[in-house]
């Protein structure tokens, strides 16, 4: 898919690997990005 960009096939397979190792983490910051946005909206529905 993204051999049309110039990007080699083993560059792809390197991403999606550090992508997978990385999950965990995303998982982490997904969750901080949810509570923070929940409590801005807290914030903002009591005025």
């Amino acid at each position: 898919m993204y051999k049309q960009f110039g990007i080699s096939e083993e560059l792809e397979n390197l991403a999606n690997e550090a992508e997978e190792n990385l999950k965990e983490e995303f998982a982490k910051m997904d969750l901080a990005c949810t509570q923070n946005s929940l409590k801005v909206l807290r914030g903002v529905s009591k005025t």
